[in-house]
C-alpha cells in the first residue's frame, strides 16, 4: 500500500474519514452495533462491553460453555460419515443460542 495514503487516513481519521459497512452488513448487525457507531457512542459501548467481557469472565464462564457445547456435538459425529453442509444448517443457529 501507499505509505502516504496510509498516513493521510490515520492523521485525518476524525476529520470525515469514517469507516463504514455495506448496507447488507448493517441490515444483519443492526445500525447501532459497536462497529457502526463512532466517536463518544463507540467509546461508551466499548467500555460497557469490555466491563462485561473481561479475560477472567471469558476463561471462567464463556470458554467452558463453548467447550461443553462443542464436545456434545462432536461426540454425536464420532465414526460417522458427515455432510458438513447439512450439519452446518443446524449447528450455526444452535451455537448462537447456547452461548447466550
Amino acid at each position: 500500500m501507499d505509505p502516504e495514503l496510509n498516513r493521510y487516513i490515520l492523521v485525518n481519521e476524525a476529520k470525515g474519514l469514517v469507516p463504514g459497512y455495506p448496507q447488507s452488513m448493517l441490515d444483519i448487525l443492526g445500525k447501532c452495533n459497536i462497529a457502526a457507531v463512532h466517536g463518544s457512542a463507540h467509546k461508551h459501548m466499548r467500555g460497557a462491553l469490555l466491563a462485561l467481557i473481561s479475560p477472567t469472565m471469558i476463561k471462567d464462564q464463556l470458554l467452558p460453555k463453548i467447550d461443553d457445547f462443542m464436545r456434545s456435538h462432536l461426540s454425536d459425529w464420532n465414526k460417522k460419515l458427515l455432510t458438513f453442509k447439512r450439519k452446518q444448517k443446524r449447528f450455526v443457529p444452535e451455537t448462537s443460542r447456547s452461548i447466550q
